[in-house]
């Protein structure tokens, strides 16, 4: 009994992530099949209490499942498989490409779902994975060495930062062959198996995205879960210095202060400068300060403006089917879109402006440059940002 409340709970952990993240989808499907055997082994698969669960599960399912699994109109696994894809295959090539570009190469011969460009191009997809593998290598050890040692804390080692990681690694593995502490993750699983069965489930999954999709910095972050009970495991009865209450109050001590504030944390991303500068903050400000009270449409690449600007400004967000009719030939007259549109005034963030280098061709260079040529000008809202507004001549 004890084990099916385990795995029931499990079940709907993992359905209820499973409408933000569409892997878990697996995870599910691989815990309701370990519930089917567990019922079949108990004798209880007829009893008709598992009805109602059964079908509550399935309308909710069919209610709300089919629309988790889209992105902007296509198959959400296509969605985040191409576009990760694309990252794999400029780093190959070492060509950028704007997406029409790329699309017209049909590398996957018009498939619909990930698993459909599995089947369509074997190949192309095995080179994916395992340039993936490779990446996860190397960014979960970038990753983890700045979880064990964070930079606030020790940037001012250098170099010395890197040799203390690959000595705490050593020492692991002198615990996990010397000392024969894998005696401890094996009498765990022996006390807990069933237990230890179902984190092996989530945690054997977790890499369904890494190496089929892409080794994104967040994929990793949600392993150290998994990672962080492992090592306590092999730590086990192995940090016997900890047991003075004098050693291990003064390590948490200093751990409480040293512990990076978020005045100590970057932005995640290392491609925006601007993120912690709070940019769309600034834009809106100025924008409120310098409001013509004329209708004006903000394009935008952000979502939100509207619930914070005078009901004059409309939003228009960067949706790919509204660019799509201005598409021929791989070029796109964006200039038109503008004008057809009614754009008076752009939201030269970051993310735009990559954008706008790599999708556009010399339209792209006149927007960045010369804007006049398109009938607008540059505004600088504040000089410590790399954002800008582009507003229409009056």
């Amino acid at each position: 009994r004890k084990n099916e409340s385990r795995i029931l709970l499990a079940m709907i952990a993992s359905y209820i992530c499973m409408y933000a993240r569409q892997e878990f989808l697996l995870i599910f499907g691989t815990l309701l099949f370990v519930w089917m055997i567990l019922l079949r082994r108990q004798k209880k698969i007829q009893s008709a209490i598992y009805i109602p669960f059964a079908a509550v599960t399935a309308g909710l399912y069919m209610i709300f499942g089919f629309i988790s699994f889209r992105a902007q109109g296509i198959d959400r696994s296509l969605f985040a498989f191409k576009q990760h894809f694309y990252t794999n295959y400029i780093f190959w090539t070492k060509k950028i490409l704007t997406t029409d570009q790329f699309d017209a190469l049909d590398i996957f011969h018009g498939s619909k779902t990930m698993f459909q460009c599995m089947i369509a191009n074997p190949g192309m997809f095995a080179k994916h994975v395992g340039t993936n593998m490779l990446n996860y290598c190397i960014n979960a050890y970038k990753y983890t060495e700045n979880f064990v040692l964070p930079a606030p804390v020790f940037h001012y080692l250098g170099k010395g930062k890197h040799i203390l990681f690959v000595a705490f690694i050593v020492y692991l593995l002198y615990l996990l062959f010397r000392k024969k502490a894998y005696r401890n993750v094996s009498a765990f699983i022996k006390e807990n198996t069933f237990t230890s069965l179902i984190m092996g489930i989530f945690f054997a999954w977790s890499f369904f995205s890494i190496f089929f999709i892409f080794p994104e910095r967040h994929y990793i972050i949600l392993q150290f879960c998994w990672w962080i009970f492992l090592i306590a495991l092999l730590l086990k009865n192995n940090l016997k210095w900890l047991n003075n209450p004098f050693v291990f109050y003064a390590i948490v001590i200093l751990l409480l202060i040293f512990t990076p504030t978020a005045h100590s944390v970057d932005y995640y991303h290392n491609m925006t400068r601007d993120g912690n500068k709070q940019p769309n903050l600034k834009v809106i400000n100025y924008l409120r300060k310098n409001n013509t009270q004329h209708p004006t449409v903000l394009f935008t690449t952000e979502r939100g403006f509207n619930a914070y600007l005078p009901k004059n400004y409309k939003e228009l967000f960067l949706e790919q089917d509204d660019v799509r009719p201005y598409m021929k030939n791989g070029d796109i007259d964006i200039q038109q879109f503008f004008i057809d549109k009614n754009i008076d005034a752009i939201y030269m963030n970051e993310k735009l402006q990559n954008l706008v280098r790599q999708t556009l061709k010399k339209q792209g260079d006149i927007l960045l440059n010369e804007p006049e040529k398109m009938d607008f000008h540059k505004v600088v809202v504040d000089s410590s940002i790399t954002a800008y507004l582009l507003i229409r001549n009056i």
